[in-house]
């Protein structure tokens, strides 16, 4: 699913199941723009401890990449790096 929004009156209106470069006439205002909708990767669950307090973490990340997460029971800081090669 995508969301475009019309740069005239900033309508928006979802999309699902299409892919590509299109010519959209906003329903409300009669502006005509080109919306580029673009295929993305799914998000992926990634399961990690943390290493101060060993409490699990959660979340959703496509990689590749490094992110920054906050423990939510010790509040500990540490970074989770995904490479391209094991996404």
């Amino acid at each position: 699913m995508a969301t475009i929004r019309c740069p005239g009156c900033g309508r928006t209106e979802k999309v699902f199941g299409i892919e590509g470069r299109y010519l959209v006439k906003c329903g409300e205002c009669q502006q005509e723009f080109v919306a580029y909708i673009l295929k993305h990767k799914p998000l992926m669950p990634v399961d990690l401890a943390c290493p101060q307090c060993n409490a699990a973490e959660s979340f959703l990340f496509s990689g590749p990449g490094t992110l920054k997460v906050t423990c939510g029971k010790c509040g500990r800081e540490f970074l989770f790096s995904k490479n391209k090669d094991s996404c």
